[in-house]
């Protein structure tokens, strides 16, 4: 899978190594896990863009692509080929 952010970066792997790509990019993330990560995102999106991501699953693999599901259904987040 590969997907494009509004900001035009873009990463490409598994949803987890997504996050990861874009966590190591992100300020302050460093100590976070994946899931705190996930929660990170989903507060920001709420705050900074008044977008409401709907996360769902009970493992970290699960969460990542409901994640990505949830930025590309948000208009955030794009799938390119």
């Amino acid at each position: 899978m590969k997907i494009r952010l509004n900001d035009g970066a873009e990463y490409e792997g598994s949803p987890v190594e997504i996050l990861e790509q874009m966590k190591s990019k992100s300020m302050f993330t460093d100590a976070k896990t994946i899931d705190e990560y996930i929660d990170f995102l989903v507060e920001n999106a709420r705050k900074f863009e008044g977008k409401s991501l709907a996360v769902a699953g009970a493992t970290t693999e699960t969460r990542a692509a409901s994640l990505i599901e949830a930025l590309q259904s948000a208009g955030m987040a794009e799938e390119v080929a």
